[in-house]
């Protein structure tokens, strides 16, 4: 077995992704009441740990004991909302396609009534262990000192927020700038923030940049989702600085944007979603 394959992350045990078959390479989302949402259900940003975890599983099978993997990009399709007390999601793999320094896949994930709830894909950038990237991940510069307070709110009181340490420094129409804590309960193998939690912290945002121009009249909810992963994060307890602003918002859909940094301010991870009216 791949060394990648059989490590349970700190952030794949808090967010509730556990194996349960290896040979379809199936694994379940049991969403632990931690990481709900205002209305009790799962996050929409939370299957990326799920997808992470799958796809990643299904490429390791391909990979030689000395070859290591990080993920680049993926992209989801929200085919319908996961209601609260939808039960676990179960997440199962496509095609994998291998190729010079990188590894393709896609898959989906459904309900247990077989519904399906998403499709998506990612990218994996493959190298061989001993290149660099492959190391743990540290800070390598001291993080900045905030400079302003931070602004209570409302909207980060639900459990995901809690877990992410979720607090609005400013709140605009349609813009919004927050600090998450990169503590080590986010982290990969690798003491590195996980790349499904940079999903997370990214469609998080997303709503709440969408929530400070509709208010509360509108609901919106993500169509489609794209992650970019730019630069590793460490799990090193830093609050680390997110931007999240809407570029459009119509009566049936909007589109956001949310950028997470590093603390030496280098971007680390982009989020680009489509949203439609709920």
């Amino acid at each position: 077995m791949h060394p990648q394959q059989s490590v349970e992350t700190p952030a794949e045990h808090l967010f509730g992704v556990g194996k349960t078959d290896w040979d379809t390479l199936t694994v379940v989302q049991t969403s632990p009441p931690a990481i709900l949402d205002d209305d009790g259900a799962l996050p929409p940003g939370v299957l990326c740990l799920l997808l992470d975890h799958v796809i990643g599983s299904a490429i390791s099978t391909y990979l030689d004991e000395h070859q290591r993997m990080v993920t680049s990009h993926m992209h989801l399709e929200f085919l319908r909302p996961i209601e609260p007390g939808a039960g676990p999601i179960v997440g199962r793999i496509g095609e994998v396609d291998l190729v010079p320094s990188s590894a393709f896949c896609t898959g989906t994930a459904s309900l247990p009534s077989g519904e399906l709830v998403s499709r998506y894909s990612a990218r994996f950038a493959v190298f061989s262990g001993g290149e660099q990237g492959g190391g743990l991940v540290t800070d390598e510069v001291p993080p900045p000192q905030p400079t302003e307070p931070p602004v209570p709110h409302e909207w980060t009181a639900s459990p995901i927020h809690q877990v992410l340490g979720t607090q609005v420094l400013s709140s605009e129409s349609g813009r919004v700038r927050l600090t998450v804590r990169a503590g080590a309960h986010l982290a990969n193998e690798r003491d590195g923030v996980h790349g499904g939690v940079g999903g997370v912290i990214g469609e998080r945002a997303c709503e709440l940049a969408i929530r400070s121009l509709a208010g509360s009249g509108h609901r919106y909810r993500p169509a489609e989702m794209r992650v970019l992963f730019v630069r590793p994060i460490a799990a090193s307890g830093t609050d680390i600085a997110v931007e999240a602003e809407v570029g459009f918002l119509g009566r049936t859909t909007g589109t956001t944007t949310a950028r997470i940094y590093r603390p030496d301010g280098k971007l680390a991870v982009q989020v680009d979603a489509v949203h439609i009216v709920r």
